[in-house]
């Protein structure tokens, strides 16, 4: 589960403290990360791809994710 392996905190130095930045899931919907991290908690998912864009400083501006989760023993878009 997601809540067992990372939380938000863990991606404070790659995010350079902000966790506003723009997430966009399954090529549907924007938010920000800190409300994208709490969208996942507790559930399983499974990322099917990921896209990360970052600044000179190497600082995260915003991510690409597409992911399913495990609902009733099948992987499905969320």
């Amino acid at each position: 589960m997601a809540a067992q392996l990372k939380t938000k905190d863990d991606f404070k130095d790659y995010l350079c403290g902000k966790y506003d930045i723009p997430v966009v899931v399954n090529d549907e919907k924007l938010v920000p990360f800190d409300q994208f991290c709490q969208s996942i908690t507790g559930k399983k998912i499974k990322i099917t791809a990921l896209r990360i864009n970052k600044d000179s400083k190497n600082c995260i501006q915003n991510l690409n994710i597409q992911y399913k989760v495990k609902k009733y023993m099948i992987w499905m878009k969320e």
